[in-house]
């Protein structure tokens, strides 16, 4: 879809930059901040505000800031 694409697009700028590292894969970071958001809305019905949004940003890029590189 072209929102995954240019989502994609985001993280393949911050791999080049070295924020993340080059084995970050677009497709799982993508997931691991929309996940918790939708299941939040869908199951819960808790608010989605820019506190919780922070948090999960925060909690998946310092995830992915420490993949393990490919040996």
């Amino acid at each position: 879809s072209h929102r995954l694409g240019e989502a994609s697009s985001i993280i393949q700028r911050a791999v080049d930059r070295r924020e993340l590292p080059d084995t970050a894969a677009a497709d799982v970071i993508i997931e691991a901040v929309v996940g918790p958001i939708w299941l939040r809305l869908l199951l819960t019905g808790h608010a989605v505000d820019d506190a919780y949004t922070d948090q999960i940003a925060e909690l998946v890029t310092n995830g992915a800031r420490h993949l393990r590189t490919s040996e």
